[in-house]
């Protein structure tokens, strides 16, 4: 029936959350596990800081304000590093009470970039390499209001089609260079390249995460509409049982009211020894012959209600009105 069902859903709907939620843990140590270890502290003790004291202004590490496509991660890590876990914050008025609740918990360290005193330069970049040349800071997605932190990071990087391309680039002395894969060639000339292993990209460590909270976020919903559908219905069943539980009460009082009538007759007949019609006063007779029709009265009414009864037991999981059929059953005055 429909409370079984919505049960049904809702314990579904909770297996699947409980499972999420460990994929989500999994996820999460994998995606710390990319941080040296006081990275990992300092940023862990900030976000149960700034939650228990409610700081305003604190937008969270680089690497959750921005989207890159997954072709561009290498480049976009070997270039950024340790800065992906640098936070964003408002300002330096928020970054010092962040500081000052760091040192008071000895909760790590934490590097800050304040929005308010980032300054980040101008940076003419060329042109003669057409599109085999394009700055790395143009193909990060942002939210407007963090573009001073993405380009103090990555505007004086340009991502280069090859490796030659990159030492061409690099030969002006003003731009460091980096590849799809992740070679990088610096303004002074050094250059840094090998291999990398994608297993433990940050970024796509970090997608993953995403990606679980808000499955575990859509799983929560469906949870609670589920429960909330059920304990609905809980309610109304409740309702209908009472229902029944009056009319049954009726039916028993009728039986009752029969049952002290026929004792009357017979102990009239009993003593008088002689019909009953002939010797019972007007009130009496009235009594006797109305008792017949309540009786016959009462049990259809019982029946009808049982009948009505099952029929919205039936029905309570399709409809929220499920109990309209025991509305306007009164138990008749007893005659």
């Amino acid at each position: 029936n429909g409370r079984k069902e919505a049960w049904r859903a809702e314990q579904q709907a909770s297996e699947q959350y409980n499972a999420l939620n460990d994929e989500l843990n999994r996820r999460q140590q994998a995606f710390e596990s990319t941080m040296a270890r006081d990275i990992s502290r300092g940023v862990v003790g900030l976000v149960r800081l700034v939650n228990d004291h409610a700081v305003p202004g604190v937008h969270g590490r680089l690497i959750d304000l921005i989207q890159v496509p997954s072709q561009l991660n290498l480049a976009v890590e070997v270039t950024a590093g340790n800065s992906l876990f640098h936070v964003v914050v408002e300002s330096d008025d928020v970054a010092l009470r962040c500081s000052e609740l760091l040192r008071r918990h000895k909760a790590g360290r934490v590097t800050f970039m304040p929005l308010n005193t980032l300054n980040p330069m101008h940076v003419q970049y060329p042109t003669d390499f057409g599109q085999d040349v394009v700055p790395l800071a143009r193909k990060i997605r942002h939210d407007p209001k963090f573009e001073k932190a993405v380009l103090q990071v990555f505007s004086r990087t340009v991502l280069c089609r090859n490796l030659e391309v990159a030492v061409a680039a690099a030969r002006g002395g003003e731009l460091n260079c980096v590849t799809l894969e992740g070679d990088q060639v610096s303004k002074r000339g050094a250059m840094t390249g090998g291999f990398h292993d994608l297993r433990s990209s940050r970024l796509e460590a970090q997608r993953l995460v995403k990606e679980a909270v808000q499955q575990l976020d859509a799983v929560r919903a469906t949870r609670e509409s589920a429960a909330a559908a059920a304990n609905q219905l809980d309610a109304q069943i409740a309702v209908l049982n009472g229902d029944v539980t009056e009319l049954q009460r009726c039916m028993a009082a009728r039986e009752a009211s029969m049952a002290a009538a026929q004792t009357k007759v017979e102990g009239l007949q009993s003593t008088l020894g002689q019909p009953l019609t002939t010797t019972l006063g007007s009130q009496e007779l009235k009594e006797l012959k109305a008792a017949p029709q309540a009786i016959q009265v009462a049990k259809q009414a019982a029946l009808d209600s049982g009948k009505a009864a099952t029929e919205a037991r039936g029905k309570v999981g399709q409809s929220a009105t499920c109990s309209a059929p025991f509305r306007g059953l009164t138990c008749p005055a007893l005659a």
